[in-house]
């Protein structure tokens, strides 16, 4: 996994509802973090 430089944005989805089932197991509330950092263009 690639260390993080501290530079950029860090992404973070919240799954806010789910309809149905989650094949992933994800949950309303669950969270997660989205690769090492973002910078504007």
């Amino acid at each position: 996994m690639a260390k993080d430089p501290g530079i950029g944005y860090k992404v973070v989805a919240t799954v806010i509802s789910v309809k149905g089932d989650c094949s992933a197991g994800y949950e309303a509330g669950d969270s997660k973090s989205q690769g090492c950092c973002f910078t504007a263009p």
